[in-house]
């Protein structure tokens, strides 16, 4: 447990938009969708700071970006430029769709994660 509290809060510092997301997906033992997303690039943080308010399973924040908890699932959008994402968690997979449309998925064994990317391009890495 605390080598993926260690993973989320270094991410945390190039992701602030979603810092909200990523303190629940810790709170609730499950998700590390949403730290993998700025990994791989298909969310680019910003240089600004974003102030989010949650409401329910909805977190929305000042910059136009929103995400919706659902069980395993995020579904995120941005308001001002119109882009829509989702991603779901099954076992040690997580699957998605990036804002251009396209699929991507990781998984991790112990410290190895390997995957695809929105662009088709495979990767892996030792953790």
């Amino acid at each position: 447990m605390s080598g993926i509290k260690s993973f989320f809060k270094s991410l945390l510092s190039r992701a602030t938009v979603l810092k909200t997301v990523i303190r629940r997906q810790i709170m609730k033992k499950s998700f590390m969708a949403a730290a993998f997303l700025v990994s791989i690039g298909i969310i680019t943080p910003s240089l600004s700071h974003a102030s989010c308010t949650t409401f329910g399973i909805t977190t929305t924040c000042s910059d136009g970006n929103s995400y919706s908890i659902i069980g395993n699932s995020v579904y995120g959008s941005n308001s001002r430029t119109g882009s829509r994402w989702s991603q779901t968690k099954i076992g040690n997979s997580i699957y998605g769709r990036a804002s251009n449309g396209n699929s991507w998925s990781r998984t991790q064994f112990g410290n190895t994660v390997f995957g695809t990317d929105s662009r088709g391009k495979t990767y892996s890495y030792w953790k």
